[in-house]
């Protein structure tokens, strides 16, 4: 299994690819620019180290669709369901805004003698409040608390369209649940998209059509596996390593000094890792979910 991202480094780009198994760096590289050579250069040296990995995790670029496919013939592609749910909250924001945007403005008061200090102006500002409040949307409700529970009910109050919207994410979630099968995840697919009570908000079109069927497929690899991550969260957390060391680095930025940063700080990783300290074990591999019997077969029995 590898985990696949890229650094934006000023002009230049940090290639990674990570192994979350292992907890280790497998091959990097610095490219000028990221576009469609670049990606199929890096896959070609993964390649000819040996590499043949059965899942690759990798964000929503299209940089990746074919080119893994063109390497490795029988690979599985994992999308990061982070990106995923930041790509349909922001839909869902977007939908939000247009619910306040529909609200009455609140009423403007004449100018007279200003309150004294500590005692504001009385005033019924819904937007304001659906405006700071608009994140208890994308927040999943087992995630609540109790302020966010009272909240909440005053958002429903102002609109009961907000409701919807946080019907639609919760469907949304539900769909990437750890422990249910393939099939259960595509049955409750169909019926987010088939569902009626979405119909009315039109800005929930885009949401909804990014879980086409063949996309779909990409983000629901994990649950074949038992031991196999949703996001790509391993590799970007040792980017997020590399760039707070830049930070206090400033000499840093051409592409032959970025290389030896990056070769000592792997290198300094490698020799506190785990494997390194103690004697070679056998590599860890990906643990298959046993599929359930189908229904004609479970039914004879």
């Amino acid at each position: 299994m590898l985990c696949i991202d890229e650094v934006h480094e000023g002009s230049r780009h940090i290639l990674f690819a990570t192994d979350p198994l292992l907890d280790a760096t497998v091959h990097w590289d610095v490219v000028q620019s990221c576009d469609q050579a670049a990606i199929d250069g890096f896959l070609d040296e993964i390649k000819a180290l040996g590499f043949a990995p059965k899942v690759v995790i990798t964000d929503g670029s299209p940089l990746y669709t074919d080119a893994l496919t063109e390497r490795w013939a029988d690979l599985e592609h994992q999308l990061c369901i982070f990106h995923v749910l930041a790509e349909i909250n922001k839909d869902v924001l977007k939908a939000a805004r247009a619910i306040r945007n529909d609200l009455p403005k609140p009423k403007k008061y004449r100018r007279g003698r200003p309150c004294k200090r500590g005692r504001p102006r009385k005033t019924d500002d819904r937007r304001a409040f659906v405006t700071k409040h608009r994140f208890l949307i994308v927040k999943r409700s087992d995630r609540f608390t109790a302020q966010n529970e009272t909240d909440w009910q005053r958002m429903v109050e102002i609109d009961p369209r907000f409701e919807t919207l946080k019907q639609f994410v919760d469907d949304v979630h539900r769909l990437f649940e750890k422990g249910i099968t393939k099939r259960a995840a595509q049955y409750r697919r169909t019926r987010l998209i088939n569902n009626r009570d979405y119909a009315p908000l039109p800005q929930l079109g885009r949401a909804r059509r990014r879980l086409v069927p063949k996309k779909f497929e990409k983000m629901i690899v994990f649950l074949n596996y038992t031991n196999l991550d949703r996001t790509n969260n391993h590799v970007e957390r040792g980017n997020r390593t590399f760039r707070m060391l830049q930070k206090t680095r400033y000499r840093r930025r051409r592409r032959r000094t970025i290389r030896l940063a990056l070769q000592l700080h792997l290198l300094r990783r490698w020799r506190k890792h785990p494997r390194q300290q103690a004697p070679a074990k056998s590599a860890t591999r990906l643990r298959k979910r046993p599929q359930p019997a189908p229904y004609n077969k479970r039914r004879a029995a």
